[in-house]
């Protein structure tokens, strides 16, 4: 297995699926509400990474049609998941939104939130306090 520094955008999204698909209808079923509405908006954190806002919402309205055409392919696989959500255009969306599903009270699994903060968090975003992760 890979450094943790060197893993692909894609290898993040299968570990994350393999270690919890649980979870993923559950993530899933949020992007999808929150690409559907369209009312988002590019964060900060996107933003100082050069994603516009017109590149934003076209990413948000191809994310949300994967999920409606492929949702229950996107849900059993590993591999249709990461290879359909993680690819070099969508990562960066995908990561914002995955961020914004770990700030929600929506899911009460907190080994899933930790592997959010692993995978997706930039550390500069990480709160620590006495060299330990601070967690909700």
């Amino acid at each position: 297995m890979k450094n943790l520094d060197n893993l692909t955008d894609i290898q993040k999204g299968k570990i994350l699926h393999q270690l919890f698909p649980n979870e993923i209808p559950y993530l899933l079923s949020y992007i999808k509400r929150s690409t559907q509405n369209f009312h988002i908006s590019a964060s900060p954190f996107l933003s100082d990474r050069g994603c516009a806002e017109p590149d934003f919402q076209a990413i948000l309205y191809s994310l949300y049609r994967e999920i409606a055409e492929c949702g229950f392919k996107l849900e059993r696989s590993s591999r249709v998941f990461s290879e359909s959500l993680f690819d070099e255009n969508h990562f960066l969306v995908m990561s914002d939104l995955i961020i914004r599903y770990r700030h929600t009270n929506l899911c009460a699994n907190k080994k899933f939130l930790c592997a959010i903060d692993l995978l997706f968090v930039p550390v500069f975003e990480l709160g620590y306090q006495n060299g330990s992760c601070e967690y909700d």
